[in-house]
């Protein structure tokens, strides 16, 4: 298996690592161990209201 490695945490959104299967997606900074609410954004289409 491949494994990406990068020297730092992307700062910019176009820096980010994508990832999703067509239907959720998320855009993942790196730099974990550090702030965890920066890791990355999730992009969700639907939201369930209990």
């Amino acid at each position: 298996m491949k494994r990406l490695s990068y020297s730092k945490a992307a700062m910019h959104w176009t820096e980010a690592l994508p990832l999703g299967n067509g239907r959720i997606g998320a855009m993942h900074f790196g730099g974990v161990g550090e702030d965890p609410r920066k890791a990355g954004l999730l992009n969700r289409p639907t939201v369930i209201c209990p």
